[in-house]
């Protein structure tokens, strides 16, 4: 993903509605400071997940400190990280319109920025087009579970 959004308003998440400006971000494999390890879990004796984070910087407006939170993004294995990790591209092998899953926190943060105000000319027109397919995908799927819960209610009702 390139170029990030230097400010965002009202958004969601561990920033709790408030103004900020995103200081830094970084698509990683690393948690908490800690590479990923390959291999076995111990304790379910499968592969382990290879998982891949957003490490997010943000200073809220009036703060002194900046903030960091980790955002997970989806599986590691989908995706390429660029060398200054901030440019995500299909892995080898995967489709080249893969898509970020919609309810994860990595793409609820970025919907809720959009959501907010955010002003969307300020991302390369690649990442507008990637962006508007997640957050599509995201909203498509919430559509299909109302749908799915309305029919289920209308069945109920009508079995009255």
């Amino acid at each position: 993903m390139g170029a990030r959004p230097t400010q965002f308003r009202k958004s969601g998440g561990f920033l709790n509605g408030v103004d900020a400006t995103i200081n830094d971000y970084q698509f990683t494999d690393e948690f908490n400071g800690e590479p990923f390890k390959p291999g076995k879990d111990p304790k379910t004796k499968k592969e382990k997940f290879h998982s891949l984070y957003c490490v997010l910087t943000a200073t809220a407006d009036g703060a002194d400190d900046a903030v960091t939170t980790t955002l997970f993004v989806g599986s590691a294995d989908d995706w390429d990280v660029s060398e200054d990790g901030h440019t995500l591209t299909p892995a080898e092998g995967r489709p080249e319109n893969q898509q970020l899953g919609g309810g994860l926190p990595f793409t609820k943060f970025i919907d809720s920025m959009c959501k907010s105000g955010f002003d969307e000319l300020k991302l390369p027109e690649d990442e507008t087009k990637r962006l508007e397919k997640d957050i599509q995908t995201a909203t498509d799927k919430s559509i299909a579970e109302i749908n799915s819960h309305l029919a289920h209610k209308e069945k109920e009702l009508l079995t009255v």
